[in-house]
């Protein structure tokens, strides 16, 4: 590899190999500790056994060797090497990290875990020149980028997919690689169960950059930064809401983990996802259905109908409701934000007639215009016996909320991908897509072709 500074490079090189001899001269009195951790073996007929594996602490045991480190040659060549060069002493004794959080960044942490990930990667002290040109690599990245690099991933239990799904530059649905499943499980949300995930794990991964921030350099809130921080917590709710669109199904996601790979700020937490999928279940993308999901996903990104922007948010709640009265009020919560704007009189009835009218005007199959309209009545008057403190105990609750969830479903996605009709946003358009079906079924009255047909239900 070519180095930015080259003596930098060989006062690296130099010391790695002076810790990593001295490690080595100490022989079976090397002082290392073992993790205990559980991993997955895939077996030959494909079934996949667990195991518990011990694996070396590096890092204790670099920390119990710092002050023989620092007592090198080498270290303070390493040490005067990294005070003249201009970008990485600006880079030391202060808080770098990014807009939302910084940490105080030193020579002896940096070179505690730029050793610690170099035995982890050799897997011993036995120097390795390719190991180490990676780790320096990734060492001469942070220091020399203006940006920190950052990964978020949000594991999907339950779902299952054909092959890496790539929905937009830096995200994609895919299963997670084994040192990714190793961090999962390492996760105190996954640990705390008291089990590990078992592969393969689907998870939207996210991959992108942050500014990164040296001091008490002033940021503002409408930064760059914020917004691709803003931007990639969008986009795994857009695709969220692509699976809850793409096909009935239910499945989780806990959490997402985040962490950055820069040696100026490696950090790694935990987050609540925004749409908090708790629901136990499965859902199965078909290779067939990967290029529909792709069209969701890029349909939900330019949608500019309010209407259907409020249905969207309401129907990814209401999929994911445990208890089928709640996932009925949200659903018919969705579909008043699109049938009803601003309207306070004869809801139901007019909810149930636009739901129907749109379902024939959009051309949608599977149903009747009839049929639309007594299941989203059913469902309306259901809701409000809900709300009303009755309902619960509906021997037709689960049909009835089936039937809406498929509809608004259905109608969703239909004014999503390219609908033949403009979607109504107002009551006067929904009176204009009113009076022009009753137009139609005078005139098929009219000329007596009313025998079948749409315009007949």
């Amino acid at each position: 590899m070519t180095a930015s500074n080259e003596r930098l490079n060989e006062a690296f090189r130099s010391y790695a190999m002076a810790c990593l001899r001295l490690m080595a001269d100490m022989g079976d009195s090397l002082p290392i500790s073992y993790r205990e951790e559980f991993e997955w073996e895939r077996e030959p007929d494909g079934q996949f056994t667990g195991h518990q594996v011990f694996l070396p602490e590096w890092g204790r045991t670099v920390s119990g060797l710092r002050n023989a480190f620092a007592d090198t040659d080498e270290y303070r060549q390493l040490a005067e090497a990294a005070r003249e060069d201009a970008v990485v002493s600006s880079q030391l004794d202060v808080m770098v990290g990014v807009e939302r959080a910084r940490m105080p960044t030193s020579l002896e942490s940096l070179l505690y875990r730029f050793l610690a990930a170099l035995l982890e990667r050799q897997g011993g002290p036995d120097f390795d020149e390719y190991a180490f040109d990676l780790e320096y690599g990734r060492l001469e990245q942070s220091f020399y980028s203006d940006e920190v690099p950052w990964t978020a991933a949000m594991p999907l239990l339950g779902l299952t997919a054909p092959g890496r799904i790539i929905l937009a530059p830096g995200l994609e649905l895919r299963a997670l690689s084994r040192e990714e499943l190793r961090w999962v499980n390492s996760s105190q949300e996954f640990s705390d169960h008291g089990y590990p995930l078992m592969p393969p794990v689907i998870a939207l991964v996210a991959a992108y950059n942050l500014r990164k921030i040296v001091g008490d350099r002033p940021t503002d809130t409408g930064s760059p930064v914020r917004e691709t921080y803003l931007s990639y917590r969008q986009s795994l709710d857009r695709a969220l809401a692509g699976l809850a669109l793409l096909k009935h199904g239910h499945f989780r996601c806990p959490v997402i983990l985040e962490r950055s790979s820069s040696y100026l700020f490696p950090v790694s937490h935990h987050v609540r996802p925004r749409s908090t999928f708790t629901s136990d279940g499965r859902l199965e993308i078909l290779e067939e259905e990967r290029t529909r999901l792709l069209g969701l996903y890029d349909s939900l990104g330019e949608n500019s109908h309010p209407g259907v922007a409020k249905a969207i948010g309401r129907f990814v709640y209401g999929v994911d409701r445990k208890k089928e009265e709640d996932r009925l009020v949200d659903l018919m919560v969705g579909a008043e934000s699109l049938f009803l704007p601003k309207e306070k009189d004869e809801l139901a009835f007019k909810l149930c007639l636009r739901a129907a009218l749109l379902w024939a005007s959009l051309g949608l199959a599977g149903r009747s215009p009839t049929d639309v309209y007594q299941s989203m009545k059913k469902a309306y008057r259901l809701r409000s016996a809900i709300v009303h403190g009755a309902g619960r105990a509906d021997p037709n609750l689960k049909e009835t909320t089936l039937a809406a969830e498929e509809i608004m479903r259905q109608t969703i996605t239909a004014c999503l991908t390219d609908p033949p009709v403009p979607i109504p946003r107002t009551p006067g358009d929904w009176d204009k897509l009113t009076a022009t079906w009753l137009e139609r079924v005078g005139q098929g009255v009219a000329s007596g072709t009313l025998a079948s047909g749409t315009a007949n239900e």
